[in-house]
Formats: C-alpha cells, sequence, structure tokens
C-alpha cells in the first residue's frame, strides 16, 4: 500500500503537540515560582524593600532633621522577616546605627541608643585594641582549631582573647560613666586605652603550665608597652579534671604572685570582704595594685 502523507521536506521541523508545549510552559513556570518564593524568602523581595525604605527615610528625616543621615538599601532578615536598614553619617563613624519597621509595635524603630551610650564607640575602641594585643598572645599559645592526625580539635591552650571595661558585669553601658571617659569618634591609642582593660584565657592544662603560660604571655604585652589592668583566666587541670576560675586580678596582684594559690588567697580575702573588693563594676587603673583595694 501507498503512503499517502507526504515526506517533510528538508529543513522541515515537526510541530510539537500543543499539550506538550503547555506543560513544559507550566513547568518552566513553576520552576520560576519556585525560585522567586525561596528568593523572597531568604532576600525579601524589592517591592517590600522599597516601601519600608520610604517609611524609615521619613522616619529618619522627621526625627533626625538636623543631620545629614542615610539611608541604605535594604537587608533582609529571613528569622524574623524584617527588613532592617543601616544610618550612616558622613562625619562620623560612632554616629552610625540601624533602623526597621517593626510589625509589633506598628512603628519604625532604631538603634540611635548604641550612639548615645557610646556602645558604637567601645566596640570600635575594643576592636582596634584586641586586633593589636591578640597577635602578641597568638604568639605564645596554640588557640586555633585544626586537624591533627586526621582529627578535627581544639588548639593546644583553648581561647584566648582581650577587652576593655565599660563596666564589667553590668546589664546595660552606664552612660554617665562613659561619658567622663569617652568621645565619638575619638582617636584609638591601644596603649593608653581610656577604660580599663582585661585579658581571659581560657587554659586546658594543669594549673602550674596555664600560670607559666599567663605569666609568659603577660610580661610580653608588657614589654610590647600594652596596659592590662586585670586577668581573667580558667583552667582545666586536665589530672585531677578540675576547673579552676580567677577572675578580676588586679595586674599588681598578678605580677606579685608566685603561684595560682595567691590569686585563691586574693579572691577570698575579698569575697569575705566585699567593701574592700575592687570594684566590679568599673573597674579601677590598678596595673602596680596601687590601691588599698588591690592590696591584702
Amino acid at each position: 500500500m501507498q503512503n499517502t502523507h507526504p515526506a517533510p521536506l528538508a529543513g522541515e521541523k515537526k510541530k510539537s503537540h500543543p499539550a506538550l508545549r503547555i506543560l513544559a510552559a507550566a513547568g518552566a513556570l513553576l520552576i520560576i515560582a519556585l525560585i522567586l518564593l525561596i528568593y523572597n524568602a531568604f532576600c525579601g523581595n524589592f517591592i517590600s524593600g522599597m516601601y519600608y525604605k520610604g517609611m524609615v527615610d521619613r522616619y529618619i528625616a522627621s526625627t533626625y532633621p538636623d543631620r545629614e543621615y542615610s539611608v541604605s538599601d535594604y537587608q533582609y532578615n529571613f528569622k524574623d522577616g524584617s527588613y532592617w536598614f543601616d544610618i550612616t553619617d558622613p562625619n562620623s563613624r560612632d554616629g552610625c546605627f540601624s533602623a526597621y519597621y517593626s510589625d509589633y509595635d506598628g512603628r519604625v524603630v532604631d538603634t540611635y541608643e548604641n550612639v548615645v551610650n557610646f556602645t558604637n564607640t567601645v566596640n570600635r575602641l575594643e576592636d582596634g585594641f584586641r586586633s593589636e594585643v591578640e597577635p602578641i598572645i597568638d604568639q605564645y599559645l596554640d588557640t586555633k582549631e585544626h586537624i591533627k592526625d586526621g582529627d578535627f580539635v581544639a588548639g593546644e591552650f583553648g581561647y584566648a582573647t582581650c577587652r576593655i571595661d565599660e563596666g564589667f558585669y553590668a546589664p546595660e553601658p552606664d552612660t554617665a560613666y562613659l561619658r567622663d571617659k569617652l568621645y565619638l569618634d575619638m582617636p584609638l591609642d591601644a596603649k593608653n586605652m581610656p577604660l580599663p582593660t582585661k585579658i581571659y584565657l581560657n587554659l586546658r592544662g594543669t594549673k602550674e603550665e596555664a600560670f607559666r603560660r599567663e605569666r609568659e604571655i603577660a610580661l610580653a604585652i608588657q614589654k610590647s608597652g600594652y596596659r592590662i589592668d586585670y586577668y581573667d583566666f580558667t583552667t582545666d587541670d586536665l589530672v585531677g579534671d578540675n576547673n579552676i576560675a580567677y577572675e578580676m586580678i588586679p595586674a599588681g596582684v598578678f605580677f606579685a604572685a608566685d603561684s595560682t594559690d595567691e590569686f585563691a588567697d586574693y579572691l577570698v580575702h575579698y569575697y569575705s570582704n566585699p567593701d574592700l573588693a575592687p570594684s566590679t563594676t568599673h573597674a579601677t587603673f590598678s596595673t602596680q595594685a596601687t590601691t588599698a583595694a588591690d592590696n591584702h
């Protein structure tokens, strides 16, 4: 029987079935919608971002009319679905803060308190101080996590850091205390910090080894010209499996001691005489233990 269907001409494409085209288009749209849904969940959406930016723009202009603040593009917080904006002051590093629209409060909320209570200033100075002092510590301690014999392990001597005091153990910054010592955008002088300084080390080993390492580090920092007012450290006595913690040890007491037992005596003495103890709210500058509270 002769074939009645003509053979397709050269170069002529076969026509796809309409249903297949519809299914392909629907699948493509579904994939695009899924991608947009995932993007929106983690990055927010442009329309909402611009809407909230307009609200924040108006809030900043009306609340701080005498400032030259600029509002950044939105940053989406996928954890709570909020749109955050950085508020920058071209004339002040410490004068920057953030703002967002709170659905709960029904208004724009900002973090300007970080400017007036000197949180920004303290954080900037502390970061600068830490960046200069921690390299000295790292010369004496293996604090970095690494691979050893195919296993992921912590550093040989745990963790080390340093900080400055905005009121040790105080739940909120004491603005009056800080105002007496700081001003916005004050330059960093890491060797003459305006607030008391402290080093904290969490050391793994016996208390004797920890004390030797701590003294070695302290002398190196002192030789480099940096002032440390207080020392905190915790030892993990691997022999007795006991954790031993020493907090707020003034530098004068630290350098005068021959062992950690003297730190324990010092702490017991002042725990039993709290009126004589150095302030844990506003540490005094006591590099040589010159105050009565630092001696026993």
